[in-house]
């Protein structure tokens, strides 16, 4: 928890593409209510950044919070959210579906490349 909190503090996007592969785990094998549980409390606060917390650290999800967001900084975070909520329509069938695109290789490439780039950042090295 407390590497997670630093690499949020920094802005990193390992933890919401590390969110989004355990998501897609979870369609993979039809755990619908997992996804959307792990969507909720992770990948939407991800995506909202701390902006949308309330005094209490509660993430705040009025309507007005949200298209807040959609429409600032946090548009691609929102969008892509978006995109794995539709997913769930399709679980565990994601194959052949419009939503194929997240059982691609590169997803998880990415999270690996972001771990990388993130420990050569934390060491000081290039």
């Amino acid at each position: 928890a407390d590497h997670r909190e630093r690499l949020e503090a920094l802005g990193s996007r390992l933890p919401f593409l590390l969110a989004r592969l355990a998501f897609v785990s979870h369609l993979e094998k039809g755990e619908t209510l997992a996804a959307l549980a792990l969507a909720r409390e992770r990948l939407l606060p991800l995506a909202l950044g701390e902006g949308c917390r309330s005094p209490r650290g509660k993430i705040e999800l009025s309507a007005t919070v949200l298209r807040g967001a959609a429409a600032g900084e946090c548009a691609h975070g929102i969008a892509a959210v978006r995109s794995l909520m539709g997913s769930l329509a399709f679980a565990p069938a994601l194959r052949g579906s419009r939503y194929e695109w997240l059982l691609e290789p590169s997803l998880a490439e990415e999270a690996c490349e972001a771990l990388t780039c993130e420990a050569l950042a934390a060491l000081g090295l290039p």
